[in-house]
């Protein structure tokens, strides 16, 4: 037994770790691509705008900061 085995527990590993390390990459690199692809995709237009924009980093902040309390019900 090792050291780091004690550290985390069965559930968590039974949970978490039991993924293999081939089936783990491509779980990644969907991830990866799922989550970074928009900004990719999105940014090199949205960046100009906000740029040119007199008050854009205040538009896009206070537009950001909407859909979590609406979601949330509050």
């Amino acid at each position: 037994m090792m050291a780091g085995d004690t550290l985390v527990p069965s559930r968590w590993r039974s949970l978490f770790f039991s993924v293999t390390p081939t089936e783990a990459k491509t779980r990644v690199l969907l991830y990866l691509l799922l989550t970074i692809a928009p900004f990719a995709a999105v940014s090199p237009i949205l960046g100009p705008l906000i740029d040119k924009s007199a008050n854009g980093r205040r538009i896009l902040v206070a537009f950001s900061a909407v859909p979590g309390p609406a979601l949330l019900g509050q």
